[in-house]
Protein backbone atom coordinates (compact mmCIF):
# COMPACT_ATOMS: atom_id res chain seq x y z
CA UNK A 1 0.00 0.00 0.00
CA UNK A 2 1.39 3.41 -0.94
CA UNK A 3 2.09 6.09 1.65
CA UNK A 4 -0.31 8.39 -0.19
CA UNK A 5 -3.17 5.88 0.00
CA UNK A 6 -2.50 5.16 3.65
CA UNK A 7 -2.47 8.87 4.50
CA UNK A 8 -5.79 9.22 2.70
CA UNK A 9 -7.21 6.44 4.85
CA UNK A 10 -5.84 8.18 7.94
CA UNK A 11 -7.75 11.30 6.97
CA UNK A 12 -10.88 9.27 6.24
CA UNK A 13 -10.92 7.95 9.78
CA UNK A 14 -9.77 11.17 11.44
CA UNK A 15 -11.47 11.14 14.73
CA UNK A 16 -14.01 13.91 14.65
CA UNK A 17 -17.44 12.91 16.00
CA UNK A 18 -19.00 13.16 12.52
CA UNK A 19 -16.70 10.40 11.24
CA UNK A 20 -17.55 8.00 14.05
CA UNK A 21 -20.09 5.34 13.04
CA UNK A 22 -23.04 3.96 14.95
CA UNK A 23 -22.34 1.02 17.31
CA UNK A 24 -24.00 -1.46 14.95
CA UNK A 25 -21.55 -0.55 12.19
CA UNK A 26 -18.56 -0.99 14.51
CA UNK A 27 -19.76 -4.37 15.73
CA UNK A 28 -20.50 -5.55 12.20
CA UNK A 29 -16.94 -4.69 11.18
CA UNK A 30 -15.51 -6.73 14.04
CA UNK A 31 -17.89 -9.62 13.39
CA UNK A 32 -16.83 -9.81 9.75
CA UNK A 33 -13.17 -9.92 10.77
CA UNK A 34 -13.68 -13.24 12.59
CA UNK A 35 -16.43 -14.65 10.36
CA UNK A 36 -19.24 -14.05 12.84
CA UNK A 37 -22.80 -13.22 11.87
CA UNK A 38 -24.57 -10.39 13.64
CA UNK A 39 -27.75 -11.78 15.23
CA UNK A 40 -30.99 -10.80 13.55
CA UNK A 41 -32.31 -9.45 16.82
CA UNK A 42 -29.43 -7.01 17.08
CA UNK A 43 -25.76 -6.87 17.92
CA UNK A 44 -25.96 -5.78 21.53
CA UNK A 45 -26.95 -9.07 23.17
CA UNK A 46 -24.63 -10.09 26.01
CA UNK A 47 -24.09 -13.62 24.66
CA UNK A 48 -23.11 -12.31 21.23
CA UNK A 49 -20.74 -9.71 22.70
CA UNK A 50 -19.11 -12.31 24.93
CA UNK A 51 -18.58 -14.72 22.04
CA UNK A 52 -17.27 -12.00 19.73
CA UNK A 53 -14.93 -10.64 22.38
CA UNK A 54 -13.45 -14.09 22.92
CA UNK A 55 -12.75 -14.54 19.22
CA UNK A 56 -11.15 -11.10 18.94
CA UNK A 57 -9.03 -11.44 22.08
CA UNK A 58 -10.81 -8.55 23.79
CA UNK A 59 -12.76 -8.56 27.04
CA UNK A 60 -16.55 -8.62 26.97
CA UNK A 61 -16.79 -5.20 28.61
CA UNK A 62 -14.55 -3.79 25.88
CA UNK A 63 -17.30 -4.69 23.44
CA UNK A 64 -19.91 -3.20 25.76
CA UNK A 65 -18.08 0.07 25.11
CA UNK A 66 -18.12 -0.55 21.36
CA UNK A 67 -21.84 -1.34 21.52
CA UNK A 68 -22.51 1.68 23.75
CA UNK A 69 -24.16 -0.73 26.19
CA UNK A 70 -24.31 0.00 29.93
CA UNK A 71 -21.54 -1.65 31.94
CA UNK A 72 -22.65 -2.99 35.35
CA UNK A 73 -21.77 -0.69 38.23
CA UNK A 74 -19.75 -3.39 39.99
CA UNK A 75 -17.40 -3.59 37.01
CA UNK A 76 -16.59 0.10 37.31
CA UNK A 77 -15.18 -0.01 40.83
CA UNK A 78 -11.45 0.50 41.36
CA UNK A 79 -8.76 1.37 43.86
CA UNK A 80 -6.97 4.14 41.99
CA UNK A 81 -4.00 3.97 44.36
CA UNK A 82 -3.37 0.43 43.04
CA UNK A 83 -2.13 2.07 39.85
CA UNK A 84 1.15 2.74 41.61
CA UNK A 85 2.12 -0.91 41.06
CA UNK A 86 1.02 -1.38 37.43
CA UNK A 87 4.26 -0.36 35.73
CA UNK A 88 6.43 -2.48 38.00
CA UNK A 89 4.06 -5.43 37.57
CA UNK A 90 4.30 -5.17 33.77
CA UNK A 91 8.10 -5.04 33.94
CA UNK A 92 8.26 -8.12 36.15
CA UNK A 93 5.60 -10.10 34.28
CA UNK A 94 7.51 -9.63 31.02
CA UNK A 95 10.63 -11.09 32.65
CA UNK A 96 8.81 -14.27 33.65
CA UNK A 97 8.55 -17.46 31.67
CA UNK A 98 5.14 -18.56 30.40
CA UNK A 99 4.81 -20.89 33.38
CA UNK A 100 5.75 -18.08 35.75
CA UNK A 101 3.09 -15.81 34.31
CA UNK A 102 0.64 -18.68 34.57
CA UNK A 103 1.45 -19.14 38.26
CA UNK A 104 1.08 -15.41 38.80
CA UNK A 105 -2.33 -15.27 37.12
CA UNK A 106 -3.50 -18.32 39.04
CA UNK A 107 -2.57 -16.57 42.28
CA UNK A 108 -4.36 -13.39 41.22
CA UNK A 109 -7.55 -15.28 40.38
CA UNK A 110 -7.49 -16.86 43.84
CA UNK A 111 -7.48 -13.51 45.63
CA UNK A 112 -10.69 -12.19 47.23
CA UNK A 113 -12.26 -9.09 45.72
CA UNK A 114 -12.67 -6.44 48.40
CA UNK A 115 -15.41 -4.44 46.71
CA UNK A 116 -15.98 -2.45 49.91
CA UNK A 117 -12.51 -0.94 49.41
CA UNK A 118 -13.21 0.05 45.80
CA UNK A 119 -14.99 3.12 44.47
CA UNK A 120 -16.41 4.36 41.17
CA UNK A 121 -13.71 5.83 39.00
CA UNK A 122 -13.43 9.62 39.32
CA UNK A 123 -13.65 11.23 35.91
CA UNK A 124 -11.49 14.32 35.67
CA UNK A 125 -12.63 17.33 33.69
CA UNK A 126 -10.04 16.63 30.98
CA UNK A 127 -11.38 13.09 30.57
CA UNK A 128 -14.68 14.16 29.04
CA UNK A 129 -14.28 12.85 25.50
CA UNK A 130 -16.38 13.07 22.35
CA UNK A 131 -17.35 9.81 20.62
CA UNK A 132 -14.43 8.55 18.56
CA UNK A 133 -11.93 5.77 18.05
CA UNK A 134 -9.34 7.31 20.33
CA UNK A 135 -11.78 7.86 23.17
CA UNK A 136 -13.09 4.32 22.75
CA UNK A 137 -9.61 2.84 23.12
CA UNK A 138 -8.83 5.06 26.10
CA UNK A 139 -12.06 3.96 27.78
CA UNK A 140 -10.89 0.37 27.33
CA UNK A 141 -7.70 1.22 29.18
CA UNK A 142 -9.72 2.94 31.90
CA UNK A 143 -11.51 -0.39 32.42
CA UNK A 144 -8.03 -1.65 33.33
CA UNK A 145 -7.61 1.13 35.94
CA UNK A 146 -5.25 3.07 33.67
CA UNK A 147 -4.91 6.77 32.88
CA UNK A 148 -2.98 8.74 30.26
CA UNK A 149 0.36 8.47 32.05
CA UNK A 150 0.02 4.75 32.58
CA UNK A 151 -1.02 4.31 28.96
CA UNK A 152 2.26 5.93 27.89
CA UNK A 153 4.37 3.75 30.19
CA UNK A 154 2.49 0.53 29.40
CA UNK A 155 2.80 1.24 25.68
CA UNK A 156 6.56 1.74 25.96
CA UNK A 157 7.06 -1.45 27.99
CA UNK A 158 4.89 -3.65 25.80
CA UNK A 159 5.47 -2.16 22.36
CA UNK A 160 8.36 0.29 22.45
CA UNK A 161 8.62 2.62 19.51
CA UNK A 162 8.64 6.38 19.82
CA UNK A 163 8.15 7.60 23.38
CA UNK A 164 4.88 9.52 23.61
CA UNK A 165 3.80 12.06 26.19
CA UNK A 166 0.70 11.82 28.34
CA UNK A 167 -0.65 14.89 26.53
CA UNK A 168 -0.31 13.03 23.22
CA UNK A 169 -2.38 10.15 24.56
CA UNK A 170 -4.84 12.74 25.83
CA UNK A 171 -5.06 14.29 22.37
CA UNK A 172 -5.83 10.86 20.92
CA UNK A 173 -8.48 10.29 23.59
CA UNK A 174 -10.02 13.71 22.90
CA UNK A 175 -10.12 12.84 19.19
CA UNK A 176 -7.95 15.76 18.10
CA UNK A 177 -4.99 13.58 17.07
CA UNK A 178 -5.53 10.81 14.49
CA UNK A 179 -4.56 7.24 15.22
CA UNK A 180 -1.59 6.39 13.03
CA UNK A 181 -0.20 2.87 12.67
CA UNK A 182 2.34 3.30 15.46
CA UNK A 183 -0.35 4.45 17.88
CA UNK A 184 -2.67 1.63 16.81
CA UNK A 185 0.13 -0.88 17.43
CA UNK A 186 0.74 0.57 20.89
CA UNK A 187 -2.89 0.21 21.92
CA UNK A 188 -2.94 -3.30 20.46
CA UNK A 189 0.04 -4.26 22.62
CA UNK A 190 -1.52 -2.95 25.83
CA UNK A 191 -4.80 -4.73 25.04
CA UNK A 192 -3.01 -7.87 23.86
CA UNK A 193 -4.78 -8.12 20.49
CA UNK A 194 -3.62 -8.05 16.87
CA UNK A 195 -3.46 -4.52 15.50
CA UNK A 196 -5.78 -5.69 12.72
CA UNK A 197 -8.61 -5.76 15.27
CA UNK A 198 -8.26 -2.03 15.89
CA UNK A 199 -7.72 -1.27 12.21
CA UNK A 200 -10.85 -3.22 11.31
CA UNK A 201 -12.82 -1.40 14.00
CA UNK A 202 -11.76 1.85 12.32
CA UNK A 203 -12.87 0.63 8.90
CA UNK A 204 -9.32 0.17 7.60
CA UNK A 205 -8.26 -2.96 5.69
CA UNK A 206 -6.83 -5.54 8.08
CA UNK A 207 -3.79 -5.76 5.79
CA UNK A 208 -2.81 -2.20 6.82
CA UNK A 209 -2.00 -3.21 10.39
CA UNK A 210 0.04 -6.40 10.56
CA UNK A 211 1.52 -6.17 14.06
CA UNK A 212 0.70 -9.10 16.36
CA UNK A 213 1.85 -8.87 19.99
CA UNK A 214 4.08 -11.79 21.01
CA UNK A 215 2.67 -14.28 23.49
CA UNK A 216 4.36 -12.75 26.53
CA UNK A 217 2.69 -9.42 25.72
CA UNK A 218 -0.70 -11.10 25.26
CA UNK A 219 -0.34 -12.91 28.60
CA UNK A 220 0.70 -9.72 30.35
CA UNK A 221 -2.33 -7.92 28.89
CA UNK A 222 -4.55 -10.63 30.35
CA UNK A 223 -2.83 -10.20 33.69
CA UNK A 224 -3.61 -6.48 33.59
CA UNK A 225 -7.28 -7.36 33.23
CA UNK A 226 -7.09 -9.88 36.08
CA UNK A 227 -5.66 -7.31 38.52
CA UNK A 228 -7.81 -4.35 37.54
CA UNK A 229 -10.02 -4.51 40.65
CA UNK A 230 -7.40 -5.40 43.23
CA UNK A 231 -6.64 -3.07 46.10
CA UNK A 232 -3.36 -1.21 46.43
CA UNK A 233 -2.21 -3.67 49.08
CA UNK A 234 -3.09 -6.67 46.95
CA UNK A 235 -1.33 -5.18 43.93
CA UNK A 236 1.79 -4.67 46.00
CA UNK A 237 1.69 -8.32 47.04
CA UNK A 238 1.18 -9.50 43.45
CA UNK A 239 4.08 -7.39 42.23
CA UNK A 240 6.27 -8.76 45.03
CA UNK A 241 5.29 -12.31 44.06
CA UNK A 242 6.24 -11.58 40.45
CA UNK A 243 9.66 -10.51 41.67
CA UNK A 244 10.02 -13.68 43.75
CA UNK A 245 9.13 -15.84 40.75
CA UNK A 246 11.81 -14.09 38.74
CA UNK A 247 14.39 -14.89 41.43
CA UNK A 248 13.21 -18.49 41.66
CA UNK A 249 14.12 -19.11 38.06
CA UNK A 250 10.73 -18.49 36.43
CA UNK A 251 12.17 -15.45 34.78
CA UNK A 252 12.68 -15.64 31.03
Amino acid sequence: MSIRLFRAQEMAVAMGPAAYPEPGVLLARLARLVGESVPAEGASGDAFLQRLAGRLGLQTYDLFLVADAPIPDHALLFDESARLHIVRLIERALRLSASGRGRLREHVRSLPRHTDALAPRKERSWESYPPGYGSLLMRMLELRNMNWTLAVKARYLTYGGMVLSASTIGAVARCVRPLDIDTINGFAAILGVPASVIACLMGMPDTVATYRPPEEIVETARLLWDVRQLTERQMGQVSALAQELCHEGDGG
